[in-house]
């Protein structure tokens, strides 16, 4: 235990933590103020609505209510708030204006089609997918997020054909009908507005492991090196515990019999130990460990008849004299 808590000392002591950037700064700032922004858009400043307070589409004489509330709080009407009054007059143009904004009815100017009124809001509703895929993309350029533009992306463009499908297939002629309307044009920002928040904030928690510096790099592949010495010695104990013991080792050398069999049995198994000893050379390789055995053999037999022919010629020498 002792010898553990030194260990984990040791690595909390060389452990660094990698100190961010100014570009790590600039992202966090940046998706900061982006998750603000749109939340203070979508919950304290929605695209113009007059129609917010009720829940269904007003008739036509609650147009002249409304005219005359705005002239409670001013002297007269701005020339826009007289042009968007007389437009209401038509229920088509109040459920345009509920389906797809203020801004499409007052400035397309040459929409005669409801269908025309959903085209001349597509460039600002890709716009602002676009401004996001960019802040995606800036905010991904680190290799601790770079796995979030993946997903990120992903998801912008699975909200991008919601929204527009969504607003694609709203059905003017039956609210025509039966006078009611959703407010879509309001919800779909906001929910819109919304996701990119998600987003932000989502990059913004993501992040892989940190990348380590060099020396707790060095220092891991030592503890891995020593982890590996530690469980090899452990397994060579363990093996010379069961050589030394009879019963065991016989156990031991029954089972590899028995296994080296089986697995000469098998076509597959001994196809493949062929072509691996032929393909590294294996049977040559032994061929010349035997064949330099036996030189050296050979050649110490020589040694040792020449040195005995060399003793005994000194010995009859000396015998001699």
């Amino acid at each position: 235990m002792i010898e553990k808590w030194r260990g984990y000392m040791k690595e909390q002591n060389t452990k660094s933590k990698l100190k961010k950037t100014k570009f790590d700064l600039f992202v966090i700032y940046l998706l900061i103020g982006i998750t603000l922004t749109q939340l203070y858009y979508a919950f304290w400043s929605p695209p113009p609505n007059m129609f917010r307070p009720l829940k269904r589409m007003p008739k036509r004489n609650y147009i002249n209510s409304l005219r005359e509330g705005l002239l409670r709080t001013k002297e007269e009407l701005s020339s826009k708030e007289e042009i968007l009054l007389d437009k209401f007059q038509s229920l088509e143009n109040r459920l345009v204006y509920a389906t797809y904004g203020e801004e499409a009815l007052m400035e397309c100017t040459y929409c005669k089609d409801i269908s025309d009124y959903f085209y001349f809001i597509i460039p600002t509703i890709i716009w602002s997918y676009i401004t996001m895929w960019v802040v995606l993309g800036i905010s991904t350029m680190s290799n601790n997020k770079a796995n979030m533009r993946t997903y990120g992306t992903i998801f912008l463009v699975g909200c991008g054909i919601f929204e527009l499908y969504t607003l694609s297939t709203a059905d003017i002629q039956n609210n025509k009908t039966t006078g009611t309307s959703e407010f879509l044009y309001c919800t779909t920002d906001f929910y819109r507005r919304l996701a990119f928040s998600i987003l932000c904030l989502g990059i913004l928690l993501y992040g892989k492991a940190e990348e380590r510096s060099a020396m707790e790099t060095i220092y891991g592949i030592i503890r891995n090196q020593e982890l590996i010495i530690q469980r090899n010695k452990a397994i060579n104990i363990q093996r010379t515990a069961v050589l030394r013991d009879e019963n065991l080792r016989k156990i031991f050398e029954d089972f590899y019999k028995t296994r080296e069999t089986e697995d000469n049995l098998d076509p597959g198994y001994k196809e493949a130990r062929d072509n691996y000893l032929s393909e590294n050379g294996i049977d040559k390789l032994a061929e010349l460990y035997v064949n330099d055995i036996t030189k050296m053999k050979d050649l110490e037999n020589e040694t040792g008849f020449a040195s005995e022919i060399r003793n005994t010629g000194e010995s009859s020498g000396s015998s001699s004299q």
